[in-house]
């Protein structure tokens, strides 16, 4: 029982980073596992970032003090791919007036680019940028979070640790 209390806790420091950073963490399943994910509606006014270190290093003006990689790496959350923010579309309308930076293939991060996800005209767009990009006033480039992980189908297996992560989001 410690262990899950443990592996709970963990969870629960998780999804505490994701609403430190006004977002809203939820539970789903996607492709039969349980995952934890930020589906906050729009993106907070206070989070125009660049997509990576790299990105924000070498803007030339006005770099923000973090970017969408660093803040997962630090947490031990990751970015959300875009067949992964397809699928949550499906599930709750997101990013109508902002848009999220989603997780980009090696080579065309190569390439200075990266990729965002947003909803407009009720269609999903998926865009290219630049990864040193954000937008201050106009629309702000955010990122989706997730903390994946195949123990959390054991820790929802378990009524009193389901109960206890519903009542901790109340």
């Amino acid at each position: 029982m410690m262990f899950l209390i443990n592996y709970l806790m963990t969870y629960l420091l998780k999804t505490k980073v994701m609403i430190d950073r006004k977002g809203e963490p939820e539970i789903i399943i996607y492709n039969n596992s349980y995952i934890i994910v930020e589906m906050s509606t729009e993106t907070p006014n206070d989070r125009s970032i660049c997509y990576d270190m790299e990105a924000r290093v070498n803007r030339k003006k006005f770099p923000p003090p973090t970017s969408a990689l660093e803040i997962a790496d630090k947490n031990g959350l990751l970015v959300v791919d875009e067949d992964l923010y397809q699928y949550l579309q499906t599930l709750k309308m997101l990013d109508t007036k902002t848009s999220s930076w989603l997780k980009t293939n090696d080579a065309f991060r190569a390439l200075g680019g990266a990729i965002t996800g947003e909803r407009r005209y009720n269609r999903i767009f998926i865009y290219h940028n630049g990864a040193d990009s954000y937008y201050d006033n106009q629309f702000y480039l955010n990122n989706k979070y997730l903390y994946p992980t195949d123990d959390l189908d054991i820790l929802l297996s378990n009524r009193d640790i389901t109960n206890a992560i519903s009542n901790y989001f109340k």
